[in-house]
């Protein structure tokens, strides 16, 4: 599975990297006996196979407030009217999980951060979407 997200907390989480490695997956090898809903925080033991780079997401923004721009001429950007991003963390460098658009879920790399805006390394991967659906922007780092 290469959309696995493995949860530290309530909001912070460790999914494979896909931008570092394409070919990354994680895998749950066994779960004991026990409860285990989709969408759900529930504790449990599991064995995981990991095959490629793991990375840890930190920052998040949530809300109605974001929006898509595919770039043309330029990179593609994702915005935020709240302008949120610096104060959630995102940075640089780091890899984004997009969650819960029509047409941009997936991940992407950050070149550069405003307040409100977030600059991606690519040019034409984003299609545009306007903000009002509450859409997920989550952005982590590695470490290793």
């Amino acid at each position: 599975m290469t959309d696995l997200h493995l949860y530290e907390d309530e909001n912070d989480f460790w999914a494979v990297d896909l931008v570092v490695d394409p070919d990354s997956q994680m895998k749950v090898v066994s779960i004991p006996a026990k409860e285990v809903r989709k969408n759900a925080l529930v504790e449990f033991k599991a064995d995981i196979l990991v095959r490629g780079e793991l990375i840890l997401f930190t920052a998040h923004v949530v809300g109605d407030s974001i929006a898509f721009v595919a770039g043309t001429a330029s990179e593609d950007t994702i915005t935020d009217s709240n302008s949120g991003f610096a104060d959630a963390g995102f940075g640089a460098g780091m890899t984004l999980v997009v969650e819960g658009t029509a047409n941009n879920d997936g991940q992407y790399k950050v070149k550069e951060v405003v307040a409100g805006t977030l600059t991606l390394e690519s040019t034409g991967d984003l299609t545009d979407e306007s903000a009002g659906s509450s859409f997920g922007v989550h952005g982590g780092t590695y470490d290793g």
